[in-house]
């Protein structure tokens, strides 16, 4: 159908979609949005639950015949709108649109490691019929494709951004991942979720290369409260205790003979005794500190700790160039290859650490486990506005959109701008007309104990299974952590209704198993907190185990309220940066 404006559009809808409703609000929004992309200009816009933000800004994209891509908060939103949502807008306007999903690498089959994979019984894991079967089926090559049998063992058949070889490996031109990013050239709109944009920046940021996504005139970014964080994870690093014994042995496994490698397992067994005597005095050290589990770097290592990092760099200069030297043969180069440069990046991310690299721009600190043992050294930036600027606002970007439910703090944009570098940014925010008051009931038990009482997931788990009594099933109930999941999972496993958990399928499986059972019951994680659309009585009651504000002892979170406090520009106070209202 020739349509040239939003209205138009859900005129269309209201006669097509069963159900569908024109929403004045939602109608608003799409033609701020459309304008918004006609100027080539940039907007945000703030629009509370029920607007029906998605159509909002898909159809102003459609219409302008733009390129574009569009960021999800989870990859449940993400294959909701290429699953659902385009496919009938591509229906109902009578438009041949090409449109695309892309994930992270981790995200798909890798060919090369599912060749070299034997099953329980010694057989080619390719060869093994449910998997054959598979690799004749899918279109995608998603691991959440695969069948459930050989989910236990994903890690061995899927890859990183890290470990692909890219164009030297011999499956490059088979390979999902080359796929997914051919059709994403060719696509119309190509929706990504945050991690896969963060990644994007992160290597335009470190590099100056191209990155990972098409070029576009659109860049919409959903749920964009939740980007800042995200990026900011992007932008920082991880180093795990157990990386460097893992390097080695990532190493060994692969070659094909041992010969010639004696000087490179002393290297890499002198890397290892160095290192492990670096982390016990460094843990020493942080002992005499502090005993919470995450402790900030404040100041340079010094003192037997420098000397022992020193002695290690030392010896990792040393591995590194033993690794340079050796002469794998031409099955193994390219594994030798990546390995030394891991073994390179975290030497770097080390060094960062312990010379407290730009201490007033990013945050370091040690996460340690529950035996107060050290399990990995973390840090993060504490802004993003100069990334975001530079490769998002000054890019090629004709046109940007962020939305969300909840991109105010305290009635203003202020807070957001500043973190994204957007001061002078277009905003607007729209108020949902819903009724909440007559037709929802907010419920919050006073008589439940603490979370750190001994009775507490009992109690809980009785008072979950009270409130799935009065709407008979149909609920979500959701918890902020996968310990709690997994307590829930033998807790309320014998429930009356249909009960599906996370993690005994796909995300997507799970949502489709809860559609398609009358009452039924789903037990999540973050993965369900939003995003997902269930139209309907399905879904009645949604029960959440805690609200997962951070924690203002978490260093990062400490440090950039500690940043927020000296700012006087920015009249923030710590309450409303955990808790925006």
């Amino acid at each position: 159908m020739p349509t040239t404006t939003p209205s138009e559009v859900f005129r269309a809808c209201s006669q097509t979609i069963e159900h569908f409703r024109l929403r004045p609000r939602q109608t608003e929004m799409a033609e701020a949005v459309f304008e918004n992309f006609q100027k080539n200009g940039t907007l945000m816009v703030e629009a509370e639950t029920g607007i029906g933000k998605t159509f909002a800004y898909l159809i102003p994209a459609i219409l302008t015949g733009k390129t574009a891509v569009v960021s999800t908060a989870t990859r449940a939103l993400q294959d909701q709108l290429v699953e659902k949502d385009l496919p009938l807008l591509a229906d109902i306007l009578g438009k041949n649109l090409a449109f695309n999903s892309l994930k992270g690498v981790s995200n798909y089959v890798c060919k090369r490691k599912l060749f070299k994979t034997q099953n329980n019984s010694g057989t080619p894991l390719h060869l093994d019929p449910a998997i054959n079967l598979w690799l004749k089926k899918t279109t995608s090559g998603e691991k959440r494709e695969l069948p459930k049998a050989f989910w236990q063992g994903i890690q061995e058949i899927t890859t990183t951004t890290e470990h692909r070889l890219g164009k030297q490996c011999p499956h490059f031109q088979k390979c999902f991942v080359t796929k997914a990013r051919r059709h994403a050239q060719r696509a119309t709109i190509v929706v990504v979720n945050h991690h896969l944009l963060s990644q994007d920046l992160s290597i335009k940021t470190s590099t100056g290369s191209q990155g990972l996504l098409p070029n576009a005139d659109l860049l919409i970014i959903d749920e964009a409260h939740r980007f800042v964080d995200v990026f900011s994870s992007q932008l920082g690093f991880s180093i795990e205790r157990d990386a460097l014994k893992r390097s080695k042995k990532a190493f060994f496994d692969t070659l094909e003979t041992k010969e010639n490698t004696r000087n490179i397992g002393f290297r890499f067994d002198k890397a290892l005794a160095s290192w492990d005597f670096f982390i016990e005095i460094l843990e020493r050290s942080l002992a005499d500190s502090s005993r919470h589990e995450d402790i900030k770097f404040c100041e340079p290592i010094a003192g037997e700790t420098h000397s022992s990092w020193l002695e290690w760099d030392n010896d990792m200069d040393s591995l590194i160039s033993e690794l340079h030297e050796f002469q794998p043969s031409s099955h193994e180069p390219l594994t030798t290859m990546q390995i030394t440069s891991e073994l390179k990046a975290f030497r770097d991310k080390v060094c960062l650490m312990a010379e407290l690299e730009n201490p007033q721009d990013n945050v370091y600190w040690a996460s340690l486990d529950k035996n107060m043992s050290l399990a990995t050294i973390e840090s993060r930036p504490l802004g993003i506005s100069k990334h975001f600027r530079t490769h998002v606002l000054e890019s090629d970007y004709s046109s940007i959109l962020l939305t969300s439910a909840t991109l105010q703090t305290g009635g203003s944009f202020e807070h957001i701008q500043s973190q994204l570098g957007l001061e002078a940014t277009d905003a607007i925010a729209i108020a949902n007309q819903f009724d909440y008051s007559a037709n929802s009931i907010l419920y919050i038990p006073r008589d439940l104990p603490t979370f750190d009482n001994d009775f507490y997931t009992e109690k809980l788990f009785k008072r979950i299974i009270q409130l799935l009594e009065i709407t008979d099933g149909r609920a979500f109930v959701l918890f902020t952590s996968h310990r709690v999941l997994n307590m829930a999972s033998i807790a309320l496993r014998n429930l009356k209704w249909p009960t599906v958990f996370q993690g005994q399928y796909s995300k997507s499986e799970c949502l489709a198993q809860f559609k398609s059972k009358n009452n039924a019951v789903l037990c999540g994680t973050g993965t369900f907190w939003e995003g997902i659309d269930i139209p309907g009585e399905k879904l009645s009651q949604v029960i959440i185990d805690r609200l997962p504000f951070q924690s203002p002892s978490e260093p990062h979170c400490a440090a950039i309220m500690e940043k927020l406090e000296k700012n006087t520009s920015i009249l923030l106070s710590t309450i409303n940066y955990l808790m925006p209202f």
